[in-house]
């Protein structure tokens, strides 16, 4: 059966191959609460030979999966909402289009064919911070068909989704917005890795919303995804994009200088053909690698 994770509060917890993840008040369980509204043994999470299901274990004020309170065991899914007393646990499939860090070169990669395709090195998926945990977009909620192409939309992120991120990012929801983006993301990241060519416009449009992601949430992955699908394209940051960064990069107190120099060597192959305004905003990101550095 497919491996799942459960999100709660920014992190992944991982869920054991059999036996049951007890979630409740008191300290013997595999996840512990310290919440009036949840009962001692308040509801178990257990994988079963034809899913993962979720069960209330008799507690005063229930479960729900996605909002609705369930009486009997309940199978999950990708992306179903375990609420327990006032906290939210999101069910995550784990599967090999997240993007994932190597260990030989650091650089984040889509784990496609196990194999990293900036230094060769086996890619696996275990133990790695995965792109905002990997999470992706249930598009069944969108009126989207679940398989349709995001590059059939008028922009990188589409209209609707564009629309809806902006909404999140407005009422300070960051993870509202991780949600929404996230398989957009990894997506253009496995795009540009396997060499194919993305839309300058396109990409600047996701970076405007990666650079206020991680500005809002102060999560180094979404500057991380900014400088691989960079080096990755080639494509070289407008200027209004670099003066940004480096406001977000000293609040952020962002440290992986191997990005940076990761992208700087990609643009260190265009040098000939850069115009001197081109140049320069270089010269800004070698700066920024020396704040970071610093």
């Amino acid at each position: 059966m497919p491996r799942f994770r459960l999100r709660y509060q920014g992190s992944d917890l991982e869920l054991p191959p059999s036996g049951a993840f007890v979630i409740g008040r008191s300290s013997a369980c595999s996840l512990a609460l310290d919440d009036a509204l949840v009962s001692r043994r308040h509801a178990s999470i257990e994988p079963r030979a034809d899913g993962l299901y979720v069960e209330d274990l008799g507690s005063r004020n229930g479960v729900l999966v996605n909002g609705q309170r369930i009486e009997q065991p309940r199978r999950l899914a990708h992306l179903d909402r375990v609420t327990v007393g006032a906290h939210d646990l999101v069910v995550v499939e784990v599967g090999d289009e997240q993007a994932v860090r190597c260990d030989a070169c650091g650089a984040l990669v889509v784990a496609i064919g196990q194999r990293c395709p900036k230094c060769g090195a086996h890619v696996v998926n275990r133990n790695h911070q995965t792109l905002v945990g990997g999470s992706a977009l249930e598009t069944s909620t969108l009126n989207l068909q679940p398989n349709s192409a995001l590059d059939d939309e008028p922009t990188a992120v589409g209209s609707l989704l564009g629309s809806i991120a902006q909404k999140a990012l407005a009422l300070g929801r960051y993870d509202e917005a991780e949600r929404v983006l996230s398989r957009v993301f990894v997506d253009m990241l496995a795009r540009a890795q396997r060499g194919e060519a993305l839309a300058t416009a396109h990409l600047g449009e996701a970076t405007a919303f990666a650079l206020r992601l991680a500005d809002g949430t102060k999560k180094p992955t979404w500057l991380d995804w900014i400088f691989e699908v960079h080096a990755a394209s080639g494509i070289l940051m407008s200027a209004p994009d670099v003066e940004k960064l480096h406001e977000v990069v000293r609040r952020t107190k962002y440290t992986n200088v191997g990005a940076i120099r990761r992208y700087l060597a990609r643009l260190a192959q265009r040098a000939d053909e850069l115009s001197a305004p081109q140049r320069f905003q270089i010269q800004r990101l070698e700066g920024l690698l020396r704040v970071v550095s610093a």
